[in-house]
This record gives C-alpha cells, structure tokens and sequence, in this order.
C-alpha cells in the first residue's frame, strides 16, 4: 500500500484507494504518528477494528513491526488493509479456502 493513499469499501465493490484531501495526512494519521515517535514501540499488536488502521500504517511509516491476530474465520477489512504491512499475521483457525497465497503459510 503506498504511503500516500487510503483506502475505502464501497458497498458492492473492491477495495481501493482514496485519495486524501491536497495531499494531507488525516488527523488520526498525524496524532498516531505522534504517538509511535513518541512512544517508540519494538512492536504494534493488533486485534482489527477501524482504529487500528491509522495506528497500523503510522507503525508501517515508523518501521515498527506490525503482529496481527484473527481471531474469526474470515480476515475483518482492518485486518486486511494492515496484513500485507505486517511482520506476521497470526490464524486461530487454518487458512480458509480461498485465503491469498502471501497470507496463508507454507505447507
């Protein structure tokens, strides 16, 4: 995912970029990466859900390894935007059928 684009689910369509407004970060963007400068974390654990994005990506900007755990059947659309950022993503169940070739492990 590059740096300077976001992303949006519309309702019957893929996932895809949305542009930012001029170029500018949104303001959980900034505040999060506030946080991980200030904070400097070794790692960014996260379970999903739509705050963890703006942290995720401010982690991915730091250079802060993202972990992240599913613990669903199916990845949330969190999930799915920070998978490819993230050092691991952790399965409680064996990848479903149809789970893209880079998340699901090496036989």
């Amino acid at each position: 995912m590059p740096c300077k684009s976001g992303s949006v689910l519309i309702k019957g369509q893929r996932l895809r970029p949305r542009r930012r407004r001029g170029g500018r970060l949104r303001p959980s963007e900034v505040a999060s990466r506030r946080a991980m400068r200030r904070e400097r974390p070794d790692a960014l654990f996260s379970k999903g859900s739509y705050v963890s994005v703006p942290v995720g990506i401010a982690a991915w900007l730091c250079r802060v390894p993202i972990v992240i755990h599913e613990s669903d059947h199916s990845l949330g659309l969190a999930n799915k935007i920070l998978a490819r950022m993230a050092a691991r993503v952790c399965l409680s169940v064996t990848a479903p059928v149809g789970t893209p070739r880079w998340l699901a492990p090496c036989p």
